[in-house]
């Protein structure tokens, strides 16, 4: 939830619109795995495959 609700407080310096949309993204869509209504072990699951996603194609990896 604090990643969303400050996004502007830690994104809204960078220089890059695009690195700012991408935390903006994922902060975003993490935020809707939290409240959905699965099981934790699923929401971990979701959460860690989003992360490691994010982090390959941050990182130019395929």
């Amino acid at each position: 939830m604090w990643l969303l609700d400050n996004a502007t407080t830690y994104a809204g310096s960078w220089p890059n619109a695009r690195i700012i949309r991408f935390a903006i993204d994922y902060a975003g869509h993490a935020r809707a795995v939290v409240l959905s209504e699965r099981e934790e072990t699923t929401k971990v699951e979701l959460l860690l495959a989003q992360t490691v996603a994010s982090i390959s194609g941050a990182a130019g990896t395929p």
